[in-house]
């Protein structure tokens, strides 16, 4: 099961997750694929290649952040899944 209580859990520990998403970890896959699509997500990574690699002359023409943060949330939830499914 994913889901799982909030027992004693410092803050620390939670991350960029919320508590419901920390108990909950798919509503992080959910949330981040209703706002962005798969190739979305390819195009955010692709631009962060190309401009991590100094090669560019004009700043990103959309917002990077919000991608950038629902990665990031992705990681830890994901981390959560399969700490959370070794231990059944």
């Amino acid at each position: 099961m994913v889901n799982t209580e909030l027992k004693g859990v410092s803050p620390l520990v939670l991350g960029l997750l919320s508590e419901k998403e920390y108990q909950n970890p798919l509503l992080v896959f959910k949330k981040a694929f209703k706002e962005y699509s798969i190739k979305e997500f390819d195009y955010f990574i692709s631009g962060m290649v190309y401009f991590s690699l100094g090669a560019y002359r004009n700043m990103p023409e959309r917002n990077i952040i919000n991608p950038y943060i629902h990665l990031t949330k992705m990681l830890d939830a994901a981390y959560l899944i399969i700490k959370r499914k070794g231990k059944k």
